[in-house]
């Protein structure tokens, strides 16, 4: 069995066990195009900073882990996300270090559908 081969069989595992079915319309599909149902690992990890050396911020950086084989094409950023009612953007996308495995790097959309009050929230959302 090759490397690729193990680490698809990984990919397959963390799939099952921390995958969910997400949104994904691709840059530049016709407003008529039907986004696509697929299952990917969606992750908003706080992070922690420290600006000037002294100020703590916390933040998220939304990720998006999901395979070209899923998606039947490459990812690209401006490509969009809705997990749970919110709509991302893709400002990044890095391949893996083997396979067809893609990790995006995604922004809220809040010019998006799916974006706002009302979408679910979090920290970001507007509130009436």
């Amino acid at each position: 069995m090759s490397w690729a081969d193990h680490v698809a069989m990984a990919n397959d595992v963390c799939e099952a066990a921390f995958g969910r079915e997400v949104t994904y319309r691709p840059a530049g599909a016709e407003p008529g195009d039907p986004p696509l149902t697929v299952v990917a690992i969606f992750d908003n990890e706080p992070g922690h900073l420290t600006a000037a050396g002294t100020v703590p911020i916390s933040t998220a950086e939304p990720t998006l882990a999901v395979r070209v084989s899923t998606l039947g094409r490459e990812p690209v950023r401006g490509d969009r996300v809705t997990v749970d009612g919110q709509q991302y953007k893709a400002i990044d996308v890095q391949p893996d270090s083997a396979g067809d495995g893609r990790t995006l790097r995604l922004h809220r959309d809040a010019d998006g559908v799916g974006a706002g009050a009302g979408s679910g929230g979090g920290p970001h959302a507007r509130r009436p």
